[in-house]
């Protein structure tokens, strides 16, 4: 656990007489890398006090290879962002918002309910030219469950792998080692990915630019746009979840210490994992399910960063950068926040990461008075079309030559 903070080298890989509340997990995967940002995001205050702590790990010389670690391109320690997290602070604790998540079971149950039912339900119906050829038409009753487990299955995305990529240690042993199986690993593989998007946002280090590249990337679009954009986006946005796992696990191997593991445990288990699925949703039913949660993930996250509103250029201020790169959709309204798992809210998870997504909508008000206090960008839609239609328009409308 050999780690840079603004610029200072501490090796807290022997440091029995001081632990990390937030846990070591982030800290071995980060190893031998500046966190700089990881440690201004995810603290509200106190910074000089936290640093003292780890003082006496000071390393007086940078390790070997550390000229080969990537700086952020800005620090997150402006005087401005240090002021919107003491405000953010005084909110929480005013109205005594539980702001740290809490994991449960609820959204395993509810899919194992999805996946009952569906193997109980009739599986399909042979019917006509179908029937002559062996073909199973799968019933409306069987396809809605599995829709509904697909929809499911990408909220679960938001509401349990997200948060356990940001805060691992709030997750016990037993929640993790079933999520583990659950979610076939995706925590592990999309931790060093993710972290590296909050840290990089819509520049060319930020790994979610280059999801589906070669076919589409997303500072190209920016830059050129065009029709052709579109009808890439719409053959290839029905596969976000193997273009989401392919990327992280190439990111996983390249930038995390314990990657490979994590991949090798991706490959072991999703053939288990998902044929458990397969065997309970029959093949068609299967497919729908993993049309579902690509539709679902694709249009609750893809957009939240890609609207001609957010590829700006640098202000030089890693806050306003936030600002300038991220969408919200309906922050304030605590349904749609109920079925997008909080992703809605999406300027006050990258300025906030920590937080429960939960807890996001009820901040959001916060934020986007702090915003026009200051005269700051703070891109919000009322509504998901909005969204979307700004979305259609960075992928269509022509820029350049």
């Amino acid at each position: 656990m050999i780690v840079r903070i603004d610029g200072d080298w501490y090796d807290l890989s022997n440091a029995t007489e001081w632990r990390h509340p937030g846990g070591d997990e982030i800290l071995r995967r980060q190893s031998g890398k500046d966190i700089t940002h990881l440690f201004y995001l995810n603290h509200f205050g106190r910074f000089e006090e936290k640093k003292k702590r780890i003082e006496p790990f000071r390393l007086n010389a940078p390790p070997e290879g550390a000229e080969l670690c990537p700086v952020p391109a800005l620090n997150p320690c402006s005087a401005l962002y240090l002021d919107l997290k003491h405000r953010e602070s005084e909110h929480l604790q005013q109205h005594g918002i539980p702001w740290r998540h809490t994991f449960d079971g609820r959204s395993l149950a509810l899919r194992l309910s999805c996946l009952l039912a569906c193997a109980c339900a009739p599986r399909g119906i042979w019917s006509g030219a179908a029937a002559s050829a062996g073909v199973l038409i799968p019933t409306a009753i069987g396809s809605a469950i599995a829709a509904a487990f697909g929809i499911l299955m990408g909220r679960a995305t938001w509401t349990h792998a997200h948060n356990a990529v940001h805060n691992p240690a709030r997750m016990h042993d037993a929640m993790r080692r079933l999520s583990h199986f659950d979610l076939a690993g995706l925590i592990d593989v999309w931790m060093a990915e993710h972290h590296a998007h909050h840290a990089f946002t819509n520049t060319d280090r930020d790994p979610d630019m280059s999801w589906f590249s070669p076919v589409l990337r997303y500072n190209a679009v920016a830059e050129q746009g065009g029709v052709g954009a579109l009808v890439r986006a719409i053959l290839i946005y029905p596969f976000l979840l193997p273009f989401m796992l392919v990327k992280s696990a190439i990111h996983a191997i390249a930038h995390d210490s314990q990657g490979p593991t994590a991949v090798a445990f991706v490959v072991a288990i999703s053939p288990l994992r998902f044929g458990l699925d397969l065997l309970l949703l029959g093949p068609p039913n299967f497919g729908v399910a993993i049309l579902a949660a690509s539709a679902y993930v694709v249009a609750t996250f893809v957009a939240t960063h890609q609207t001609p509103a957010t590829h700006r250029a640098s202000s030089g201020d890693w806050m306003i950068d936030q600002l300038q790169a991220t969408n919200n959709v309906a922050a304030t309204n605590k349904f749609w926040s109920l079925f997008c798992g909080g992703i809605n809210c999406h300027i006050e998870h990258h300025l906030f990461p920590m937080i429960s997504n939960d807890a996001l909508h009820r901040i959001a008000p916060v934020v986007q008075n702090f915003a026009e206090q200051h005269a700051l960008p703070y891109h919000g839609y009322a509504t998901w079309p909005q969204l979307v239609r700004s979305h259609v328009q960075l992928l269509t409308t022509r820029r350049s030559a």
